[in-house]
C-alpha cells in the first residue's frame, strides 16, 4: 500500500481540500480499515473503503492562535503484504498574511475531474482582482487562480501564489450568471495573499 502524498502543505491558505490517495501496490484488494488524524483541526475522510481511495483532507482554523501547527493522518489498511500504514505529515499556518499588489493573476476554469483548462483570465491589482470568465455551458467545474512569477505559463509553481475556490462551481442549464465564487491565491510561505473575487460566471 503506498499514499501518492506523504506531506501536504496548507500554508496561510483558507481550509481548502486537498486529495490524498491510497493505492495498492500489489495485485490483490486493499482494504482501508482506519484514516484518523492525530489533530481537532485536521479532517479526513472517508475514514475507510476500499482502495484505490481519494482522501480528502481539511483544515479548521476556528480559534487557534497565529503560527505553525503540523499533525498526521494515518491509514490504515488490511495489507498482508509490505507496510499495512501509512502516515501523511500536513503542516498549516494561521495569520502571518499580507495583501497588495501581487502582480498578474490568472483565474482559470477547469473541467469537473481538473484534467483540462477550459478559459483563462488575466487579472491584477488595477482591478482589485476581480474576474469575470463568460460564455460557459451548464456543467460543473474548478476554478483556481495562481501567479505566474517565472512567465514559464504554469501557474502555482513553487514560487507561485496559489488558490482554488473552496466549492466546484455549477452552471445549470439556464446559463443563469454564477456570482461569489471568490478565493484567497497565497504564496506557499506566507508572504503574501491576493483576495481574487468573482464578478460573474
Amino acid at each position: 500500500m503506498h499514499a501518492c502524498s506523504s506531506a501536504s502543505n496548507f500554508g496561510p491558505m483558507q481550509s481548502l481540500a486537498l486529495s490524498d490517495a491510497a493505492k495498492d501496490g500489489g495485485t490483490g484488494t486493499l482494504n482501508m480499515t482506519s484514516v484518523t488524524s492525530d489533530q481537532s483541526w485536521l479532517e479526513a475522510a472517508p475514514t475507510s473503503g476500499e482502495a484505490p481511495s481519494t482522501i480528502d483532507v481539511s483544515v479548521d482554523r476556528s480559534g487557534l492562535a497565529e503560527g505553525a501547527y503540523s499533525g498526521t493522518i494515518l491509514v490504515e489498511t488490511d495489507a498482508s503484504d509490505g507496510e499495512s500504514a501509512e502516515i501523511v505529515n500536513i503542516s498549516m499556518s494561521v495569520g502571518g498574511l499580507s495583501s497588495g499588489d501581487g502582480g498578474q493573476a490568472k483565474v482559470r476554469l477547469l473541467t469537473e475531474d481538473g484534467s483540462r483548462v477550459l478559459d483563462e483570465i488575466v487579472t491584477d491589482a488595477s482591478q482589485d482582482y476581480a474576474y469575470s470568465i463568460n460564455a460557459i455551458g451548464p456543467g460543473t467545474y474548478i476554478v483556481m487562480a495562481g501567479t505566474d512569477r517565472d512567465n514559464d505559463t504554469v501557474i502555482c509553481d513553487i514560487e507561485d501564489a496559489c488558490g482554488v475556490a473552496p466549492t466546484k462551481v455549477t452552471v445549470n442549464a439556464s446559463g443563469d450568471d454564477v456570482t461569489d465564487v471568490d478565493m484567497l491565491v497565497t504564496s506557499g510561505a506566507g508572504q503574501q495573499t491576493l483576495p481574487i473575487e468573482n464578478e460573474s460566471l
